[in-house]
């Protein structure tokens, strides 16, 4: 079959990359310093691939102490980490390791881009080739 409109062509060509469903972030140029997360942190949103899953999360709440150590607690239950900054070329990123390898806990353990930084807010985003992560906190 030969394609007799250039017109028919276009529309196809810009119908198939119109609805891509990735929600990722690629790219950010924050620069996150270790006076930017030290505290405590509440979760505000988390999806992971275009899913809600706050709920999952709500309970918990995050602390960055200024030693490097990441707390995950969970009403009576702490779950320990640690956490650094590894500046990259004109990018940081932010490493979580968890103790614990149970969910919830393990949502938090990767390399995070930060974006949207305030005083009092911190959005970060993993993305992946099979996921794309992305975390919105509330200073406590």
């Amino acid at each position: 079959m030969k394609w007799r409109s250039p017109l028919l062509l276009s529309i196809l060509v810009a119908g198939t990359f119109s609805c891509s469903k990735n929600r990722e972030i690629k790219f950010t140029d924050e620069i996150v310093l270790s006076n930017d997360l030290i505290g405590k942190w509440s979760i505000v949103s988390f999806t992971d691939s275009g899913i809600d899953k706050t709920a999952q999360l709500s309970s918990l709440s995050l602390q960055f102490n200024s030693s490097g150590d990441f707390h995950i607690f969970n009403n009576d239950s702490i779950v320990d980490g640690d956490w650094t900054i590894l500046p990259q070329i004109g990018l940081d990123l932010l490493k979580v390791t968890v103790s614990n390898s149970k969910a919830p806990y393990m949502e938090f353990q990767a390399s995070w881009y930060v974006y949207n930084q305030t005083t009092s807010t911190i959005n970060l985003s993993n993305s992946s080739p099979s996921r794309s992560q992305v975390l919105q906190l509330k200073r406590i």
